[in-house]
């Protein structure tokens, strides 16, 4: 079999990828390759497993207590002290030598804006982890498809991978499942303002732009956006009050 087990591909944590210039951060002494274990404010420790986990790190700044990292730099036990959150960190998955290869080739590909291009590059190494844990694996793999997908204007491949990840995990994964709902329902913001952005480009004031601004307010009210789908119900009226 191509599986492959656990031990194999990813350990526990996720792998700091990038530090950005002048962050809280960087001025905590964070680098590249530091792995982190988990996290806490006020004494309240949480751990991060997975980059999954890693999404429910402050990122806004409190005006309270500092942000604990608590992690490695290769087998010595670090904390770090951030005095206001997280944002300017990038990271990734804990990769082990096996799964290394596959990993460096797709994550090189997006950093050089080859998008779609990474995007099957993820999906071809689906089939090695699919049935391998740790399950979040498979389902990180699906959400970098969906996310280089619609970087790329792949729209239907976007719309595959995270139907196929909530798939996955719909039933065995509730936090893990809103993340990639909240997500996907993002980019498909991005997709409908996209279309928009075309068609008052092509045809403005057309029925083209208010169906366009149909699907913005239904969105926005699956969203409980209300406002926001008002707004556009507001134009999709004027618009055919107009023809």
């Amino acid at each position: 079999s191509s599986d492959v087990c656990s031990s194999d591909l990813v350990s526990k944590g996720v792998s700091v990828e990038v530090v950005d210039k002048g962050s809280d951060a960087e001025a905590a002494g964070l680098q590249v390759g530091d792995v982190l274990l988990a996290w806490s404010r006020e004494g309240h420790l949480q751990e991060v497993a997975s980059p999954f986990d890693w999404s429910t790190v402050p990122t806004a700044p409190d005006t309270g207590a500092p942000l604990i990292l608590r992690g490695l730099r290769g087998t010595n036990e670090r904390t770090w002290t951030l005095n206001n959150s997280v944002a300017g960190i990038t990271v990734g998955p804990v990769v082990l030598p096996s799964f290394a290869l596959n990993y460096h080739q797709c994550r090189d590909l997006s950093r050089a804006g080859k998008f779609v291009d990474s995007a099957h590059c993820w999906r071809a190494a689906i089939p090695r982890v699919q049935n391998a844990d740790p399950p979040w694996l498979v389902l990180w793999i699906l959400d970098q498809v969906g996310q280089l997908s619609a970087k790329g204007q792949q729209w239907n491949e976007m719309n595959r991978a995270y139907g196929d990840a909530l798939d996955r995990v719909k039933n065995s994964d509730a936090r893990t499942a809103t993340l990639l709902m909240h997500t996907w329902l993002s980019l498909t913001r991005a997709e409908y303002n996209a279309e928009l952005t075309t068609q008052q480009r092509s045809s403005p004031g057309s029925l083209n732009v208010a169906k366009a601004l149909l699907d913005l307010a239904n969105l926005a009210t699956v969203n409980g956006d209300v406002a926001e789908a008002e707004r556009d119900l507001r134009d999709v009226v004027a618009i055919r009050e107009d023809r």
